[in-house]
């Protein structure tokens, strides 16, 4: 049996073919020594058969590499099946991305793939892809920080000084702009005067023209530092037609708005120290400026229904007190009662937007708090609570008093994230500052309230009764409109 098997091996060599004695490639099989017995061997053309009795086992590897999304147990669930696959498709998109060399090349990864390259909270572009020694996409990182990729340059503000500058540079280029202006007009007039009298030559009038030309553009440049248009897909009417600030309905073609900027935004901004950008990442982990988020929630809120008085007019909430102690200090009247005969808090803010954030003081602010605290001792309480905090007001619907953000958004740690003016918070964060500083205790007697605090208010909201009421008749009336017309 054994010289059959030479002679397959023999025939095979000559034939330039591996050997079909269980041997194939290298490593492929058991030794040629321990390849299993043939039976027979028949020559056909140059085909070489070799009939099997038993085939060799190959012995296990000694440890196995981790199954990723490989086959499934038979016993899984579906909702197991259903993450395997969600994890073998994402395998399959993974070894297909390339780690990229250069920032430029950082971009378009992400543009393609944002859930995987992405910036962290201290600006340094990472990924959370694991790559391998070819640059090759191997699996995604879970449970662990991303990889840093690229160091970038951390970027703050500049100074209310350094801004100052910069507008006074911008007119004094104006200046400098238009008498340059003035002195080519006067070149271009002498050369088409010199042309007219037929001293002069038409090269001489356009090389004036042109120079007008630059000269003007210097101007729209100063003026317009940077420019730029934004395309807006059918939008409201109201958002065209300012005068039709009512009107929601689609305007039926899409637009380009042209904005600008009249300052650079890039000299409004400057690099980090690194001290500055130490400070910053250190806040972001928490050990530097930490916020108190405040929402409508507790008795910290500005429309928290407090109904408090404040001099005397007895208010809903804070934000309806501080609006009326505005139209009553500025004298108007009809603003005044408009906005006692509501409630809503809506209503209140479509009958004050023409208001801006110069109009609400600081006292009326502590006024309304002063007035809050006495009436709810706990409202101090809660106040000292939040330690040393940064006071944020969270309402989306709301850039003034507020940040103009909802509670759970994560930008809430960035300020240059913040879309509102905070007002109520830095209103509150003095106050707390005001009970430290002269030791006052929760007690109301200790709060200085006098017999004007506790008299009936001459002025007061209406009741949640007149509010409903006044809402029924109101839907009432418009169905009548709308049955009428």
């Amino acid at each position: 049996m054994d010289e059959l098997v030479e002679q397959a091996v023999a025939v095979g060599s000559e034939l330039g073919l591996e050997a079909l004695t269980g041997l194939g490639a290298a490593g492929a099989g058991p030794p040629a020594a321990e390849a299993p017995a043939a039976t027979g061997v028949k020559k056909t053309g140059v085909k070489i058969k070799v009939k099997r009795v038993a085939k060799a086992e190959a012995a296990p590897p000694a440890s196995l590499p981790p199954l990723r999304a490989g086959p499934g147990d038979p016993g899984e669930t579906s909702a197991e099946r259903a993450e395997r696959e969600k994890m073998k498709k994402e395998l399959k998109k993974i070894v297909r991305i390339k780690k990229p060399k250069t920032i430029t090349a950082f971009w378009r990864a992400r543009d393609k793939y944002p859930e995987y390259f992405l910036f962290t909270a201290t600006g340094d572009a990472a990924t959370l892809i694991r790559f391998d020694s070819k640059g090759t996409g191997e699996e995604k990182i879970v449970d662990e920080p991303p990889d840093k990729m690229y160091d970038l340059p951390l970027y703050t503000q500049i100074s209310r000084e350094d801004i100052d500058t910069l507008w006074a540079e911008r007119q004094a280029n104006f200046d400098a702009i238009y008498e340059s202006i003035e002195a080519a007009k006067t070149q271009l007039r002498n050369a088409h005067t010199a042309y007219k009298a037929g001293t002069g030559t038409v090269r001489e009038v356009v090389i004036a023209n042109q120079l007008v030309a630059e000269e003007e553009a210097k101007l729209i440049a100063n003026r317009s530092a940077k420019r730029w248009t934004e395309f807006i897909p059918n939008p409201d009417t109201n958002f065209i037609d300012l005068q039709q600030r009512y009107e929601t309905r689609k305007l039926g073609f899409d637009v380009f708005e042209l904005k600008q900027f009249a300052l650079d935004p890039q000299k409004l901004l400057r690099v980090m120290t690194a001290e500055e950008a130490a400070g910053f990442a250190a806040a972001l982990r928490g050990g530097g400026m930490s916020y108190g988020v405040i929402t409508d929630s507790t008795l910290l809120g500005l429309h928290w229904p407090a109904d408090v008085k404040v001099g005397n007019t007895q208010y809903f909430t804070a934000f309806q007190a501080i609006l009326g102690e505005v139209a009553r200090q500025e004298q108007n009247i009809d603003l005044f009662n408009s906005i006692l005969g509501t409630r809503s808090a809506r209503t209140l803010r479509t009958l004050t937007k023409e208001l801006d954030s110069s109009h609400y003081t600081p006292e009326i602010l502590q006024s309304v708090i002063t007035a809050i605290s006495k009436k709810y001792p706990e409202f101090r309480e809660l106040l000292l609570e939040t330690g040393d905090d940064e006071l944020v007001y969270a309402n989306m619907l709301d850039t003034i008093f507020s940040i103009g953000l909802e509670e759970d958004d994560p930008n809430i740690q960035l300020t240059k994230e913040w879309r509102g003016e905070n007002l109520w918070g830095r209103a509150l964060q003095e106050a707390r500052t005001e009970f430290r500083e002269k030791n006052v205790t929760s007690k109301p007697e200790d709060d200085g309230i006098s017999k004007a605090d506790e008299a009936p208010a001459e002025n007061a909201v209406i009741s949640k009764e007149q509010q409903d009421a006044a809402k029924k008749a109101a839907i009432i009336n418009a169905k009548r409109f709308q049955k009428r017309h």
